[in-house]
């Protein structure tokens, strides 16, 4: 589905709370040695938060690692590109189709849609919007700081670096979040597969952060309500008013 039209509008709200420590880090370097070598990713307010664009991609690569199944996705019927090598949408694809791009836009991204796998068709690519929005999870209970400790790994060995260690922060378990993901103008399949990821949610199966390996970043969806607005509800609501 295009965004020329509004179709549907499903909006999920919920909790999300921390099962482990979660770190994201913010990414910043330093030469304040006070300071740890990874500290948490924080808000205009200073305090942590999940960035919605970090649980988005998690979501994103869950999908493409389910797809990546060749049993399970044929049974299902859908099937995901691979983003690093045969991806849904080719150059050439593009090339051969630069005047229709011009000239007839609608038509071109009607075929853009059509060539999409399902994956691309919720997340979007390079050529076609996302049809999934996720909010930044605020912080709404704990947000307290722990220092963890870590060591550096040797690459040739797998076993670790003599002399390397470091320090970095993470978010306590059972703080919780506020979570919200609107999808707009999605078909039955990619209603069926966020559905899917969502319940992984409220299951706990899905982790977010670094060093999940480790053991944190394990999340859990809470207290879910899913709102759903079409051009009847909204004529209803509009009736109504």
């Amino acid at each position: 589905m295009l965004f020329d039209k509004f179709e549907n509008r499903i909006v999920y709200k919920g909790v999300l709370e921390a099962v482990t420590p979660i770190h994201i880090g913010a990414g910043e370097n330093s030469i304040d040695p006070g300071k740890t070598d990874g500290s948490v990713v924080k808000n205009s307010e200073g305090k942590p938060y999940i960035p919605g664009s970090s649980l988005k991609g998690v979501l994103r690569c869950k999908l493409e690692s389910l797809l990546s199944n060749e049993e399970i996705a044929k049974k299902w019927g859908v099937w995901s590109c691979n983003i690093f090598g045969n991806t849904c949408i080719t150059k050439s694809f593009v090339e051969n189709n630069k005047d229709k791009r011009k000239n007839n836009p609608e038509e071109y991204a009607r075929e853009i849609w059509n060539k999409s796998c399902h994956v691309c068709r919720l997340f979007g690519n390079q050529h076609m919007a996302s049809h999934v929005q996720v909010k930044d999870s605020v912080l709404l209970t704990g947000g307290e700081e722990e220092l963890r400790n870590g060591v550096g790994i040797d690459r040739d060995t797998g076993t670790a670096a003599k002399g390397i260690t470091y320090d970095f922060n993470v978010v306590s378990a059972g703080s919780t979040f506020e979570f919200e993901l609107v999808a707009c103008n999605i078909d039955e399949d990619s209603k069926k597969l966020l559905n899917l990821l969502i319940s992984m949610l409220e299951q706990g199966e899905i982790s977010i952060g670094g060093k999940t390996s480790r053991g944190l970043g394990k999340i859990v969806l809470k207290n879910l309500e899913i709102s759903v607005q079409t051009p009847e509800t909204l004529l209803e609501q509009f009736t109504k008013a």
